[in-house]
């Protein structure tokens, strides 16, 4: 009994021993057939790291066999084609999927030897960042049905596509439309600095591209002169869905105010690509007119060119906003032309006022130094210089009432040019306040207007009215125009007539003296005068001094030739009278 129990024991040691054996050796077999699977998963990453590392179904193999219209259909499939598979993924992912989503269509990037290359769409997509997906507007998703839904490509994985699991070609994508999911497809690996599946193509640039260069984004404007024109992209600012980007959760706004320029660009840089509402608010910005500055006011208070007895003294010339604008005058003489400005005090204006060609002088000195009312005074030169004072005569007096004597209507008289009379037609609804021509022939002389109330008449008017008006308005405001039938004028003389003036502080500056009104001296220029050029202009008198006489021959030809050509009537009349005081004093 005792050696039975002994043989027993024995035999159980020994079948422990081989059970120890057994597992050792298995277990080297088992380590050897993992160490193989591994290996071969490792090959399988580096075959498909060279397609994509976002490959998420990585070794797997459909356990179904193709069937002859399936390899048909996949010799058909191209690159870009939008094609209706079953989900490749096991069996046991695949009844975890919901009925009626186990098919569903997926964009093919890749076309290998036995597979296909894509990646998945969908109705319901899973919570993606903008730059992981590519949107399908209003798209066929379920062609048996016809039920048109948003799609989506989702970026974030793709997928091997056996044969087995094709079901049709649903759609060919155009070029223009493969070429955007690529730079989209780019931009998100730039993003995740990682290699993903992607077509096998050129990547173009687009204008509203955005770039990370340096550590700083760029939005890419145009290409101009080969060279590469971008705005920085900045944190914050005005922000708006149709102008700003958001990455790593930032709101970004672009800055206008710098232009970057970059020889080259990498597209491993493009982290955003183009969007077409912020490139038109990018345009708008760009369009968009500059503000324009406001418009400085402009006014004439007095007179330009009237002399201010200020300290020291100035020659008015304009208001802009408020501020009187003038030169000084004792610079003036020394042929100097500053502007300054000035608090206008009118009781110290006087009635000593520069000629218009004096001030025309002015304004050019002044528009050589000043850019800030270059403009202004160019148009007060221009107006001068474009001054036209038109030729007119009287044959009545200025405000005579005429009454034509076919049909009664009546008319204020005012001036004849041309051999045309020119008045204002009384109590007239269509042309009130408006110079018109009086056609009638016979005509009867019945009233005469007060002389003040003519001048009140003529203010209306001067306005809209002709040179011409303007003129007789202000002979009458300077009582140079009389309402008495011979139109004279009175006049009185400081120096005999003829008598050649020099200025004090430009002795090459001569004039001839002719006649005095209301404290008013009137002369003209001798050097044009000479060239035939008559001219009457008031001066200011004690910047003269008398330097002689002209022989009496030379001052009736001077004034001979002012009644030829002056357009004022006063000028003709006080010159008519000096000429025919010359004359008499001859004999």
């Amino acid at each position: 009994m005792v050696g039975l129990n002994e043989g027993l024991d024995m035999n159980k040691k020994i079948m422990g021993y081989f059970k120890s054996i057994q597992a050792f050796i298995r277990s080297l077999f088992y380590k050897h057939e993992e160490q193989t699977k591994q290996n071969k998963c490792t090959l399988q990453q580096e075959k498909y790291l060279k397609i994509g590392a976002n490959i998420c179904n990585i070794g797997f193999k459909s356990k179904h066999a193709y069937e002859d219209w399936q390899e048909d259909i996949f010799n058909h499939i191209s690159i870009g084609n939008l094609v209706y598979c079953t989900m490749p993924v096991t069996d046991k992912a695949l009844k975890a999927i919901p009925e009626g989503h186990t098919t569903r269509p997926f964009l093919i990037v890749k076309k290998g030897k036995d597979e296909l290359y894509g990646y998945a769409c969908a109705t319901h997509p899973k919570h993606l960042r903008s730059y992981e997906k590519h949107i399908f507007t209003n798209e066929v998703y379920d062609s048996e049905n016809v039920r048109y839904k948003d799609s989506v490509v989702q970026f974030d994985c793709a997928y091997v596509i056996p044969i087995a699991h094709i079901q049709y070609i649903y759609k060919e994508l155009d070029e223009y439309c493969v070429r955007q999911i690529a730079r989209e497809l780019k931009a998100y690996a730039n993003i995740r600095n990682k290699a993903i599946l992607n077509f096998d193509m050129e990547i173009p640039i687009h204008k509203g591209d955005i770039f990370k260069i340096n550590k700083s984004y760029y939005y890419f404007n145009e290409k101009k002169d080969n060279k590469y024109e971008m705005y920085k992209c900045i944190n914050g600012g005005e922000l708006t869905d149709s102008k700003y980007f958001r990455f790593k959760n930032i709101p970004r706004s672009i800055d206008f105010s710098n232009t970057y320029t970059f020889e080259d660009l990498d597209i491993n840089n493009l982290i955003e690509v183009s969007c077409t509402c912020r490139n038109d608010w990018v345009n708008k910005q760009l369009n968009k007119p500059k503000p324009k500055e406001k418009k400085k006011q402009y006014e004439r208070k007095l007179t330009p060119g009237t002399i201010i007895f200020e300290e020291p003294w100035i020659i008015y010339l304009f208001d802009c906003d408020h501020t009187s604008y003038g030169i000084d005058y004792n610079k003036f003489k020394n042929h100097t032309c500053e502007l300054i400005e000035f608090k206008l005090n009118m009781d110290k204006a006087t009635y000593i006022v520069f000629t218009e060609q004096q001030c025309a002088s002015i304004y050019r000195s002044l528009i050589d130094q000043d850019n800030i009312h270059m403009e202004y005074l160019n148009k007060r030169l221009k107006s001068i210089e474009n001054t036209m004072l038109l030729p007119y005569e009287l044959e009545f007096p200025v405000g005579s009432i005429l009454e034509s004597r076919f049909d009664e209507i009546k008319y204020v008289y005012l001036y004849t040019y041309n051999k045309k009379k020119f008045g204002l037609k009384i109590n007239s609804k269509n042309h009130k306040n408006k110079v018109v021509p009086i056609h009638a022939k016979e005509l009867d002389v019945v009233d005469q207007l007060r002389f003040e109330c003519m001048k009140e008449e003529l203010k209306i008017i001067q306005k809209t009215a002709l040179d011409v008006v303007r003129n007789i308005l202000r002979d009458i405001e300077k009582n140079l125009v009389n309402n008495d039938s011979d139109h004279s004028i009175s006049f009185s003389q400081k120096y005999p007539i003829g008598t050649v003036l020099s200025c004090t502080y430009n002795e090459s500056e001569e004039y001839m003296y002719l006649y005095t009104i209301s404290d008013t001296h009137y002369a003209i220029y001798l050097e044009d005068a000479c060239e035939g050029v008559y001219i009457v202009e008031p001066i200011i008198i004690y910047d003269y001094k008398p330097n002689g006489e002209l022989v009496d021959e030379d001052t009736k030809e001077i004034l001979t030739g002012i009644l030829e050509t002056t357009q004022r009537l006063n000028t003709y009349n006080c010159t008519k009278a000096l000429l025919s005081q010359l004359e008499t004093c001859s004999y």
